[in-house]
């Protein structure tokens, strides 16, 4: 920089070292170089003859490097560019407690499980006092309590959702994050994870999730296993929009085709499609759907298919595995 500044001054290119001697600075190279002023100033300046060079960092008082002074030097001179992340789905600067609780995505995730369970949010709490409200929301929770895994499960999957935003530039969508918790929860009873006991106080409340507690879970059939489906959502030209998979444990053939529609669905609604046509294979999952009827298991699962398909604007109609 400086033989940018005097570029018709000599020893443009030396070291600092040309310029001192075994006694000090070297005033009359100073000044062949420099203009007096700042040649004043460099000899101003100590120097430890015997002393080894090292870089001194002088943000610091003990002249070492550390990248905490840095960081704020950078962040308060704001060099041409913003530091701190921005918010996936707003332009605030991104904080735990915004992702976690003061978003728009996190809002209407907790309003919709507040709402079940008519815990009332309150805006501006961080992620201690948010979880803290469920934790102590009736006198029935406990460690494992329903009212404790709601709360963990939607941080985990604003988190997982935040992430698939930054990093994947999928957009993150509030339905989307609603039905992921939906579908751990039911994993969770298909595992035997979720007994009564965890739904103490909020028995009533297990329907909303396609979970019956008042009938054991029945020993499937032999000839039913480890279940899994999925499903392809197009738009009308065709295109692909999303896929999706999930393995729905041990249970009955219906149940799981039944399981995978419910998922597309909710999928569906997450990315804003209101009207939808659904193409399946079974015959039996189009007329439990349709008609009703089926065994008891799947009631609650066909309740909550009812409950987001209109049959006057959505389509339900059988495709062979061939077309499908």
């Amino acid at each position: 920089m400086l033989a940018s500044l005097f570029p018709h001054r000599q020893h443009t290119s030396a070291r600092v070292q040309v310029f001192f001697d075994d006694t000090g600075w070297d005033f009359g190279r100073l000044l062949q170089t420099f203009p007096p002023q700042m040649a004043e100033q460099i000899g101003a300046i100590p120097l430890c003859i015997d002393a080894p060079d090292r870089i001194v960092w002088r943000i610091t008082s003990n002249g070492n490097f550390t990248t905490k002074p840095a960081w704020q030097l950078v962040r308060s001179r704001r060099i041409g560019f913003q530091l701190a992340s921005h918010c996936q789905c707003c332009s605030e600067i991104e904080t735990i407690n915004h992702i976690f609780t003061s978003n728009r995505i996190s809002d209407q995730v907790w309003q919709h499980f507040g709402d079940i369970f008519l815990i009332p949010m309150t805006s501006g709490e961080g992620v201690r006092q948010r979880f803290q409200r469920w934790r102590y929301s009736g006198q029935h929770v406990s460690r494992g309590h329903i009212c404790t895994i709601i709360p963990l499960l939607i941080f985990w999957f604003l988190w997982t959702e935040r992430n698939d935003a930054k990093h994947r530039g999928v957009h993150m969508v509030a339905n989307c994050i609603i039905w992921r918790v939906y579908r751990m929860i039911s994993f969770l009873h298909m595992a035997g994870l979720f007994r009564v006991v965890h739904w103490r106080g909020d028995v009533s409340l297990a329907p909303f999730f396609g979970i019956s507690m008042t009938h054991p879970i029945p020993p499937p059939p032999i000839m039913d296993g480890i279940a899994s489906g999925g499903g392809i959502i197009r738009d009308h030209t065709g295109y692909r929009i999303k896929a999706f998979s999930a393995s729905y444990g041990t249970c009955l053939i219906l149940e799981a085709e039944l399981r995978a529609i419910l998922d597309g669905i909710l999928l569906a609604k997450g990315l804003g499609i209101s009207a939808i046509w659904i193409e399946v294979d079974s015959t039996l999952a189009i007329h439990c759907i349709t008609k009703g009827g089926g065994p008891w298991t799947i009631q609650g699962i066909l309740r909550r298919i009812r409950d987001f398909i209109c049959f006057d604007r959505d389509t339900v109609s059988q495709i062979y595995r061939e077309g499908n």
